[in-house]
């Protein structure tokens, strides 16, 4: 308890011994140069394009890794390897071409690819570097994993704050061991030893008072015994000394031949059962209130003998109601308030928490600049428009609590090319005669648009045409897709969709046919294609895909 009491203490000590010993905050460096983190899109190509990248949808579900290790020697990729150099500060990173790689397949996903360059003058061993990547668009904003980087001493510190913050979590005592950890048995035993000791005194006296008590009464007794026994004796020997005069003057009487009745009756008149009962009862000496001293007079009234004597001892209920009230409060109340104040203690403690949810968790090579390939898979719901905006937030923290942060300064721009791209609403007009059928297929439009292709496939089984088949491609059903579409005009759309679909068949050469023949009739295909995994094998041939680029023309955004 006392380690946990003082580890704040500590870890505020360490911070003041720093910040004394430096003198100047520790990112004070961050502000005099120029330098700053970045987010690049990883092409020279791209950058020239004012950053906007294109991405082909993921229509099903895929897993990627797209981390690139920072290389301590230069190394040359070979031409037409898919691969490209980058040469940071002396550091060489060799990057993945940024397009698309499919392996497994989802629906409604989009992959992001982004260089992140940090520059040696962040890589400090004193300093977390956190970049956190931001992610926009129209009204929906949201941050992805971040990249975290850490600096030795940094990690140092960090790592002893979390022991000692764990030491502090360990210390939390849960409510259900209250018992077990809290209860003060010492405190219990001289509580009830205390009730004990009143209880055996209290008869104690009690006993003392009784046995006192029976000890003056039996000494009374036979004293008041032994003179209500004499006044007795001598009544009865007044009585009987009387009763022989009696006699002799009787038989005097008798003697003289005269009637003796009248002595007799006036003796027995005299000397009744009556009288004698109230002379001994006026003699006579009994213990009562009267006699009794002060201090007997209670157990008189009682009619308390020894036997009658109740001893009190303490029941489970009374041990239970003691055991209340002999807990150690103060440790459970300091217990209570560190709960209570949970988040207060972890900010006390914790002046620099882990961050858990990473993309890239890793440790600062100090004075080498740090590139990573960052790439990570989002969901494209409804909310998200054909535009994706990304930028990065920096923020740079030190041992000694400075900090240097930086917002949304370079912003990349993603345009989100799906397969629902080559949709054309312009054939709900052949249903302009049905309303019923017009709302249906204005329905099956909207689950489009809203890359829900399942249902929008629902709906255009109805009306097989050129929008059904790319509900079909959609849905990755390509032998039904190109049957649908071998039943159509043979637009660019239409080639294009047969490309699309004779590629993820493996076809190269009718997809290189029908690729081309759909640049043909719409030239702008040719980037479309570019965006397309899919076609990235048969691009890769640069006579062919300059072929096409001859008969393309710009992107018109």
């Amino acid at each position: 308890m006392k380690s946990i009491r003082i580890a704040p203490r500590i870890a505020s000590f360490l911070v003041v011994v720093a910040l004394a010993s430096c003198a100047q905050p520790m990112t004070k460096k961050l502000f005099y140069q120029a330098h700053r983190p970045q987010a690049l899109l990883p092409t020279e190509k791209e950058e020239k394009a004012n950053s906007v990248g294109q991405l082909s949808e993921i229509v099903s579900y895929q897993k990627t890794i797209d981390t690139i290790a920072r290389a301590k020697t230069d190394s040359t990729a070979a031409k037409n390897e898919g691969l490209k150099t980058f040469t940071l500060q002396g550091v060489t990173v060799t990057a993945e071409r940024p397009r698309v790689k499919i392996s497994t397949l989802r629906q409604g996903k989009v992959n992001l690819t982004f260089l992140v360059n940090i520059p040696k003058a962040f890589m400090d061993d004193r300093y977390q570097v956190v970049v956190t990547p931001t992610v926009t668009s129209g009204d929906t904003i949201f941050q992805l994993a971040p990249v975290v980087l850490k600096g030795k001493e940094f990690k140092k510190v960090q790592d002893q704050e979390l022991k000692n913050f764990a030491a502090f979590e360990k210390s939390l005592i849960d409510s259900s061991r209250y018992d077990s950890v809290f209860f003060d048995m010492k405190k219990y035993k001289v509580a009830v030893k205390h009730i004990q000791d009143d209880y055996f005194y209290e008869y104690k006296s009690q006993l003392k008072r009784l046995l006192n008590y029976e000890a003056w009464r039996r000494k009374m007794e036979e004293r008041y015994f032994q003179y209500n026994a004499k006044v007795k004796g001598s009544y009865d020997e007044h009585y009987h000394k009387k009763a022989l005069e009696m006699l002799r003057n009787s038989y005097q009487v008798n003697l003289a031949g005269k009637d003796s009745t009248g002595i007799r009756g006036r003796f027995n008149s005299t000397y009744t059962p009556q009288r004698e009962e109230k002379y001994l009862a006026r003699k006579d000496r009994n213990i009562d209130l009267n006699n009794i001293p002060v201090g007997f007079r209670n157990i008189y009234k009682r009619g308390l003998t020894v036997d009658s004597l109740e001893n009190k001892s303490l029941s489970e209920r009374d041990s239970l109601e003691i055991s209340q009230h002999t807990y150690d409060f103060r440790a459970i109340a300091r217990n209570e308030d560190r709960i209570k104040n949970y988040d207060a203690y972890q900010r006390h403690i914790v002046n620099f928490p882990k961050i858990d949810s990473a993309h890239l968790d890793e440790t600062i090579t100090p004075n080498k600049t740090f590139a990573y390939l960052y790439s990570q898979d989002i969901d494209v719901t409804p909310q998200i428009q054909k535009k994706i905006q990304l930028f990065i937030e920096t923020r740079v923290v030190a041992t000694d609590k400075s900090t240097w942060a930086q917002r949304g300064v370079d912003t990349l721009s993603y345009v989100i090319s799906g397969i629902n791209d080559l949709v054309d609403p312009t054939l709900i007009e052949r249903w302009s005669d049905s309303e019923e059928a017009a709302k249906e297929y204005q329905e099956g439009l909207d689950r489009m648009a809203a890359r829900d292709y399942r249902a929008a496939l629902e709906i255009f089984r109805k009306y097989p045409d050129y929008n059904a088949a790319v509900a079909f491609a959609a849905m990755g059903d390509d032998e039904r897709a190109l049957i649908v579409l071998s039943q159509l005009n043979p637009t660019g759309k239409v080639e294009y969709l047969k490309a699309l679909c004779y590629a993820r068949q493996k076809n190269v050469e009718e997809a290189r046919e029908a690729l081309r023949r759909a640049v043909k009739q719409e030239n702008f295909l040719v980037f479309k294609a570019e965006t397309e995994s899919n076609f990235a094998d048969i691009l890769a041939d640069e006579a062919f895909h300059k072929e096409l680029l001859d008969n393309g023309e710009e992107l018109d955004e």
